[in-house]
């Protein structure tokens, strides 16, 4: 069984020669748009970007999925391929 750990918690155990892969669709799957989802997105990349120097998001939809819908929104702060 795992033990859930706050964000928090998790960023005290890494430094910056840890490298993060973020692994979703963001959104880009239901074609949706969801603005608290983009801020809260937004906050957790900068508590992030305190921590490690190089993080990536792989985004399973091809990028021509991500128009308007809230994985488009996280691709232009985040590096999304």
């Amino acid at each position: 069984m795992v033990d859930a750990k706050t964000v928090s918690e998790i960023l005290d155990e890494i430094d910056e020669r840890t490298a993060v892969l973020i692994v979703s669709d963001a959104g880009g799957a239901r074609g949706n748009f969801d603005q608290e989802r983009i801020d809260n997105t937004k906050l957790w990349i900068e508590q992030l970007q305190q921590s490690v120097r190089y993080f990536a998001w792989l985004n399973p939809m091809p990028s021509e999925c991500w128009r308007k819908t809230t994985a488009e929104e996280i691709a232009g702060f985040v590096p999304m391929f």
